[in-house]
């Protein structure tokens, strides 16, 4: 290729579009990285608000279970104290 003759190649159109328009490029750079910044940001949030809404449920079902086990102590605790002493009167 001859230094008089312009190469029309994908690379060397972007490189001269980006040298005459170097503001409107550097601030398009800037959006994309802030919009991508940002998508991030929200993806990490949701898949955050998910895992805690998992921890929510399952401390959930902790509770509950521990207030069934309570229950059921209490009900076998009275059940036991609600036997007859099996001591013989004379």
């Amino acid at each position: 290729m001859s230094p008089l003759k312009r190469s029309n190649n994908i690379a060397a159109r972007m490189g001269r579009w980006s040298a005459s328009h170097w503001k409107t490029a550097v601030f398009g750079w800037l959006a994309f990285v802030h919009d991508h910044d940002l998508g991030q940001r929200i993806r990490l949030r949701k898949t955050l608000l998910q895992d805690l809404v998992g921890l929510v449920r399952l401390a959930t079902v902790v509770a509950i279970g521990m207030q069934i086990e309570m229950q059921d102590a209490a009900r076998s605790t009275i059940r036991r104290s609600a036997r007859p002493s099996m001591t013989i009167e004379r």
